[in-house]
Order: structure tokens, then C-alpha cells, then sequence
């Protein structure tokens, strides 16, 4: 019947348990995107994914070339390279099209994920034009790929990632960092292609690209090491390829885009750039012994608890004149939105004179930041003054223990402007 039919572009809703069969049997049909979905949960239940499997569907096959697709979860399928997954109640790709990928041994029972291996090092296999065609299952696009690269560790050949470059018209392409322990050659592609066509339609001058890595994010949430120890080798490995640009993605975060542009920083050997206030934030120990005499900056001004060893801020104070207002004074910006809060919720006479100004109590709280903070900041300069002795740091302890010692008296009329 599709076959005779002159429309272009079909969506066939199927049974879960024969639909790879069936599109299988249909491949041979040229010139027609045929793309089969089905529920893994029936349309009569309250939880079904039948409505949005079929939706992605139809937008699948109006983005898709000529060819036979299985969607589901989100996701788009070739039907040689995908199984359904009873236990995991979804579908998942077969093999990668590279070595054997990396799969975390996990535990019957609870599934706990055991200790993973991560690679002290990563290097990478560069595949580009025509030869992309000729070794990977990929189908021939109007827009790429440009680019595909195997990641993979040099001491036993083992493939822990992807990169894909669809298409570089609009400028150097970008995309997410994927972390998932299914992630397959075929998925990333697709997620690089839907990135030119998203990049495009915004007129924006970068085109479209994506980047995955084999791998648990729950094991990876409860061991940061062995993330950050996989995310510096990614860094590494990817770093020579200009025409890529990594962003966070589903498995990774803003915390792992830092750590890239680190390692980038550190490998293109650039100095910091000059500021006047550096602040730096949520990971520990940011200025160190490695990094301390490249600091190009009149204050830092610490967004985060233990962004600088005290005896790093000596050192900078000391000897390069930089001042270094001491974390637990200048981000105590959070902590008191919280107190406000509580208040709010436990008096609401003080609800309502927060509220008063703009309705929401932004005005008033970034009042109060700014009055609490700077009386602060205010009184440790005083006692620096007063004692050229006393560091920063010591001055903004002394305080704390002067508020310490009044007890709850301290905090009468506190959150008051």
C-alpha cells in the first residue's frame, strides 16, 4: 500500500513486539520516509507514551531523508540497529558501529552500578566526506555529516564516545555533551543533524554538532572523581577539533562545561584575561599554587565557600596585591533569601511588607543584600585600618565571633530595612 501510494512521508503505528521485523521488510520502498512507533504503555492507561511517540513520529518524518525509521522514547532508530528492551521497557541500539562499546556491569536486585574503569587517556578516530558513508551505517543527508569521531581508550581499543559534525555552513558547529550508557553513533548523529536544522531556523552563525559519552549518570553523579577524571580526558581528546563546540546536555552540566574550558585554557597555554573583580564559584579551590601568579585582577571576590586556600589568599595579598574578600561575607547572598523566606512563611505581616514594593520582594531582598553585605564589608575595613596587621580574612572572622558572642540578640531587626 505505501508503496503505491503517492504521498512521501508516512507514520505507522505498530505492535512493540514485530515492529523491527516489519521494518525491516519495508526497507526496499525508495523515494518514501516510512517511520514506524508504537506504545510500550496501551493508549487506555493514564501513563501511556502513545500520544508522544506518535507526535515525535510525525515531526521524525517530516525531518528525515527517504528511508525506513523506528522512533520511540524520543528517539530515532535504524531498524537494523535496534532492539526492544523488556526489562527497561523501551528500545535501545543493538551495537554502535564501532569496537564493542564500554557497557557498566550492573547488579541484579537494587541494580547498583559497580566501580567503572575510566580511562587515564582517550584518543580519537577522525572520519570525514565520503569515507563516513562508506564505514558507518549512516544514511546520505542533505546537510552532512561533515565530521564523525570515535573516542575511544588506547590501551585496549574500546570505544567510550562520539562526535558528530552535520554541517558547518553557518559557522563551527555546536552542540551538547551526551552522557548515557546507550549512547550510540546513530543516536548522536541525529541529535547533531536536528542541531543544524534548530541553529538555522534560529539565523544563528554556528551549525550543528553533538558529542556523547558511554556512561552511567547515576553512577557518575555519586562518584565526581571518576566524572571529572572522564571529563578531562573528553577535553583533551576533543580539544584539536575546531570545529566542534561542546554545551551541556542530558548526563552533564554546567560544572562539566567549566572543567572543558579549563582543560582548553590550559592547552591553548592562553593567560587569564585581566579584570577587575574575578569571581570565582561553585568548584572548590579554584585559585591554587598551579594557577596563582596568572591572576590578573584588582579583588577576588569568592561566589562560593573554599574557592581559595587561605594561604593562597596570604600569598595573593601579600605578594601580588590583590585583595580577596572572604567567601563566607560577600555569597551570603543566598542564605539570607532563605532566612527572608522562612520569616515570610512564619509572620505574615513581614510577607506582606517584603512583598510591598514590586509583588514579588526582589526590590526588598536585593536592598537587604546590599545593606547586610555591605555593612559588613564596611566593618572589616574598619578593623584593617585600624590593625595593618590583620588580614582580610582574619577580620571578617573576628566579626562573625563579635556577632557569636551577642547570640540571638544579634539578630533582632536583622532582616528589617
Amino acid at each position: 500500500m505505501i508503496a503505491r501510494d503517492d504521498g512521501r512521508h508516512f507514520v505507522v503505528t505498530h505492535g512493540t513486539d514485530t515492529i523491527i521485523e516489519t521494518a525491516r521488510s519495508v526497507r526496499g520502498i525508495p523515494g518514501k520516509t516510512i517511520v514506524l512507533t508504537g506504545a510500550m504503555q496501551p493508549a487506555a492507561f493514564r501513563g501511556t507514551d502513545a500520544t508522544f511517540n506518535i507526535g515525535f513520529a510525525m515531526a521524525a518524518a517530516q525531518l528525515l531523508n527517504p528511508g525506513v525509521y523506528v522512533t520511540m522514547n524520543g528517539r530515532v532508530f535504524e531498524p537494523n540497529n535496534v532492539r526492544k528492551n523488556p526489562l527497561r521497557q523501551c528500545f535501545e541500539t543493538r551495537t554502535s558501529g564501532f569496537t564493542t562499546v564500554k557497557r557498566w556491569p550492573i547488579n541484579s536486585g537494587r541494580a547498583r552500578i559497580q566501580a567503572v574503569n575510566v580511562p587515564q587517556k582517550l584518543e580519537t578516530e577522525v572520519v570525514r566526506g565520503d569515507a563516513i558513508h562508506a564505514q558507518f551505517d549512516l544514511p546520505q543527508t542533505d546537510t552532512g555529516p561533515e565530521m564523525i569521531v570515535r573516542l575511544f581508550d588506547p590501551a585496549d581499543g574500546v570505544t567510550w564516545g562520539f562526535v558528530a559534525v552535520d554541517n558547518l555552513v553557518m559557522g563551527p558547529s555546536l552542540g551538547g555533551v551526551r552522557l548515557a550508557p546507550d549512547v550510540s553513533l546513530q543516536e548522536i548523529y541525529g541529535l547533531a543533524r536536528a542541531m543544524t536544522f534548530k541553529n538555522a531556523a534560529a539565523m544563528l552563525p554556528i551549525g550543528g554538532g553533538k558529542s556523547g559519552l558511554v556512561g552511567s549518570p547515576r553512577y557518575y553523579r555519586d562518584h565526581q572523581d571518576d566524572k571529572q577524571r572522564l571529563i578531562t580526558a573528553f577535553a583533551e581528546a576533543i580539544w584539536p577539533i575546531k570545529e566542534y563546540i561542546p554545551g551541556p546536555d542530558m548526563g552533564t552540566d554546567e560544572h562539566d562545561m567549566q572543567l572543558i574550558y579549563d582543560v582548553y585554557t590550559r592547552l591553548n597555554g592562553a593567560p587569564d584575561l585581566p579584570c577587575d573583580i574575578l569571581v570565582p564559584a561553585a568548584r572548590p579551590d579554584a585559585v591554587t599554587d598551579a594557577n596563582k601568579d596568572s591572576i590578573q585582577c584588582r579583588f577576588v571576590l569568592q561566589g562560593a565557600n573554599n574557592r581559595v586556600h587561605p594561604s593562597i589568599e596570604a600569598y595573593l595579598t601579600n605578594s601580588r596585591g590583590i585583595t580577596c574578600l572572604t567567601d563566607f561575607i560577600v555569597n551570603a547572598g543566598g542564605v539570607i533569601a532563605c532566612a527572608v523566606e522562612l520569616k515570610m512563611h512564619a509572620d505574615p505581616t513581614y510577607r506582606a511588607y517584603v512583598l510591598k514594593e514590586d509583588g514579588c520582594g526582589r526590590a526588598y531582598m536585593e536592598k537587604l543584600v546590599y545593606r547586610i553585605i555591605g555593612t559588613n564589608v564596611e566593618e572589616i575595613c574598619s578593623r584593617l585600618v585600624a590593625n595593618a596587621e590583620l588580614a582580610w580574612r582574619d577580620a571578617a572572622a573576628e566579626v562573625a565571633r563579635a556577632r557569636l558572642a551577642r547570640g540571638p540578640e544579634a539578630t533582632r531587626d536583622s532582616l528589617m530595612l
